[in-house]
């Protein structure tokens, strides 16, 4: 029988990336498939190297293990194109075409393009499994930090998308899956088939001397990285606590053991100093070393050391699975999260709450009774662990399609429309008739039965007219209808033009703008494939009023223009949606019924205010309806100087938008916040070009510069506003499951 190709896709790797549960976890499934299977293995490494590869990339070479790594140094990106879509479009591309089976991180979205691609066609492909070590939303929890950028708010939704659109998901620890639930992931019910523990193949300890237990601690020694989430804090203000504690008398050193994380220390060294000023230890800092060395420190001193790991949010830490299993050697762990399923029962002993009082009670607890023996503290199961992943690693299908019932149901089954399901194209043109001529040549060379309804929105430019004119004696057919109403707006004209067919899809397209060669094929057959009610698609943004490419078109073997920046909704992120448009542009494909549910394109507002697109698919997103973003440049997008855009007053055009998030408030008394937080997010814009600025030198008028105390209200500004749409995510999260979608303000506030 041919072998199964396993595919491991990582941002760490031993050796190659120093330090890391994710590389570790790697490392351990490879020595597992290795041993316990046939399989051929692939790995692709989705970071840059921190080591030469002359120093790792060998022995995954003597393994017969292909490496193929896709974040070469010089990868750059285009503006507006978010890293993680780039690296998962790279790791989509270096994909094996025969892989049968694929292994994802959820840290950095690496799935991402896998699984959006994927849901927009019938042709099988690998099965993804996706490993929840731990998202950036939970290590955020974790460190205590704020989202500080929009850019981490996308990475967030997309790691949480990427999961949701797996086919199987595993969970090393029932904490993780506990975590998932709690914050509204789209995750099976907890199942034990589901939480496997880590899969570990320890190095042999035979050759270990037998330990000379003490009857004292020497050593006192914090285990893991140095970071707020690790209990780097606490464990510092634990040892100040027990400063005139007789407890440290027979302690000759404390050491600090791990690499340096995020933590709100001054500096390690400062900490340290400052432990070693107060307790008059001598205080080790040893944050070079990667995971094997620093197991052999631990065994080198093992026999009179107390090792503490006060993690205050972990998964299954290799930390603590790795010292567990070094005979003879005294680990105290805090109880957070999964640490106490590494421990189990007879573990509970060797745990405390991760908290400053409970850290000091510990250490003071056992510094006072003294090492214990080796058969009375617990070790890792790492063999049941390893049988749980053979089990499910062999269990699995060689290839999932998009109808496959998989472990996360994340829309209704297809429906039985084919990919040459009609659609009609509805197109609002006012005095655009020097760009009107492109769009049209590029519908006309769609391969896909549609409808064409162009309206003339009372045009009053005579060329506009004209070149209206001449397009309706050159795309004379009984599909192509041209008409013309008085100004009434885009969004008049855009639902006017809805109403002209019969079509099951509606597809929008500005006047303008230049339709990609594949655009309606597959704008279609992603509707059909996926199920959903709406999608969007990626903009090519190119400059001027000429054709995108070049030589013109109808000249042989043109090229596109270069672009001048690119535009990548995040797709159905409300949270997002009230710092910017997360769901797309107006180039989009929708259901009829749907379009007609939520009553077409708002006309209630003031129609020269911009950003009905937005304020359309939000509407659609708070009604519930499935809305995606096809992962293709569907659309060249215009930038020109007589866009919309550009004059149409930007205040109405947010408000048009906000008054939607204040509706959700308003019940609750809260209405003000959503214009308040636009308000805060264009002042922290403003103060954070001043920075720049005033880093690069650039010479501005002095009535616009800030001072050092405004440019630190930069920082308070933006965590308030970054930190308030997850509140809104949670808000919005209880009001959908409300039987009467209703709230009582006290309990808005007790969640804002």
């Amino acid at each position: 029988m041919k072998p199964r190709h396993t595919v491991i896709v990582s941002p760490q790797i031993p050796v190659a990336y120093k330090n890391g549960g994710i590389g570790t976890f790697v490392g351990h499934l490879i020595d597992l498939l290795l041993s316990g299977t046939n399989d051929r293995i692939t790995l692709i490494f989705t970071e840059p190297p921190q080591q030469p590869e002359s120093e790792w990339l060998p022995a995954y070479h003597a393994n017969n293990v292909t490496v193929h790594c896709v974040h070469p140094p010089n990868l750059t990106f285009s503006p507006g194109y978010f890293q993680t879509v780039r690296i998962s479009e790279l790791v989509c591309s270096a994909m094996p075409e025969d892989a049968d089976i694929v292994y994802f991180a959820d840290w950095r979205a690496n799935a991402l393009h896998t699984v959006r691609s994927r849901r927009f066609t019938r042709r099988p492909g690998p099965t993804v499994v996706t490993v929840l070590h731990g998202c950036s939303e939970w290590n955020r929890h974790g460190q205590g930090l704020y989202l500080t950028s929009y850019e981490e708010l996308a990475e967030e939704y997309f790691e949480r998308y990427a999961v949701e659109n797996s086919n199987f998901l595993v969970f090393p620890s029932r904490h993780m899956a506990q975590w998932c639930s709690d914050n509204g992931w789209r995750v099976p019910p907890i199942d034990e088939a589901n939480i496997l523990g880590y899969p570990f193949r320890p190095e042999s300890t035979s050759s270990l001397s037998p330990s000379k237990r003490s009857n004292r601690f020497s050593r006192l020694i914090f285990y893991g990285r140095l970071e707020t989430r690790k209990g780097f804090d606490v464990f510092i203000e634990a040892l100040l606590r027990l400063k005139l504690n007789s407890c440290l008398e027979g302690l000759t050193g404390i050491t600090f053991l791990g690499m340096e994380g995020v933590h709100h220390q001054i500096t390690i060294d400062a900490a340290a100093a400052k432990i070693q000023n107060h307790l008059a230890l001598p205080t080790t800092l040893i944050t070079d070393l990667d995971a094997k060395d620093a197991n052999r420190y631990l065994e080198r001193h093992r026999g009179d050391s107390l090792v503490l790991t006060p993690s205050l949010l972990d998964n299954l830490p290799f930390t603590v699975i790795e010292a567990s299993l070094i005979p003879g050697l005294n680990l105290l762990a805090s109880s957070a999260a999964g640490i106490p399923e590494i421990l189990g029962e007879r573990g509970t002993a060797q745990l405390f709450s991760p908290d400053v009082g409970s850290t000091a009670q510990a250490i003071e607890a056992w510094l006072s009774k003294g090492p214990q023996p080796s058969n009375s503290l617990s070790t890792y199961d790492w063999k049941t662990a390893n049988e749980r992943w053979l089990q499910f690693h062999t269990s699995l299908p060689k290839c999932c399609d998009t109808t496959v019932a998989t472990a996360v149901t994340t829309s209704n089954p297809p429906p039985s429309a084919t990919p040459q399901a009609t659609v009609d194209v509805c197109i609002p043109y006012f005095n655009a008739g020097r760009y009107l001529p492109d769009l049209l040549e590029s519908l006309a060379n769609q391969r896909a039965d549609f409808n064409v309804f162009l309206v003339d929105d009372g045009s009053t430019d005579p060329h506009s007219k004209t070149t209206f004119e001449r397009m309706r004696a050159k795309y004379r057919s009984s599909d192509w209808h041209f008409l013309s109403t008085p100004n009434r707006g885009p969004c008049a004209a855009r639902n006017y033009a809805a109403s002209l067919g019969e079509a099951p899809y509606l597809c929008f397209v500005d006047a303008d703008n230049v339709a990609a060669p594949n655009m309606l094929p597959s704008f279609l057959q992603s509707i059909t494939c996926s199920g959903d009610d709406c999608l969007t698609c990626y903009l090519y943004c190119f400059q001027g009023d000429d054709s995108p490419y070049w030589p013109p078109s109808g000249s042989a073997n043109p090229v596109l223009r270069a672009c001048d920046r690119v535009y990548l909704p995040l797709g159905n992120s409300l949270e997002a949606g009230i710092l910017s448009n997360a769901f797309g542009d107006v180039n989009m494909i929708i259901r009829r019924e749907v379009f007609e549910a939520v009553q077409g394109f708002s006309t209630d507002y003031d129609r020269h205010a911009g950003n009905e697109d937005y304020e359309f698919l939000l509407r659609l997103s708070l009604k519930g309806y499935r809305l995606d973003v096809v992962p293709e440049f569907l659309v060249y997008y215009r930038d020109h100087t007589n866009s919309r855009t550009k004059t149409m007053s930007y205040y109405a055009s947010e408000m048009r938008v906000l008054r939607h998030y204040e509706t959700l408030l308003r019940a609750s008394g809260l209405s003000r916040l959503a214009p308040l937080i636009t308000g805060l997010k264009h002042k922290c814009y403003v103060l954070q070009q001043q920075m720049h600025s005033q880093q690069t030198c650039e010479p501005r008028p002095s009535n616009e510069l800030y001072s050092v105390e405004q440019l630190v209200e930069y920082a308070h500004w933006s965590r308030l506003v970054l930190a308030f749409p997850l509140k809104l995510k949670r808000l919005y999260r209880v009001w959908r499951k409300g039987s009467d979608k209703s709230m009582t303000a006290a309990r808005t506030r007790s969640i804002l």
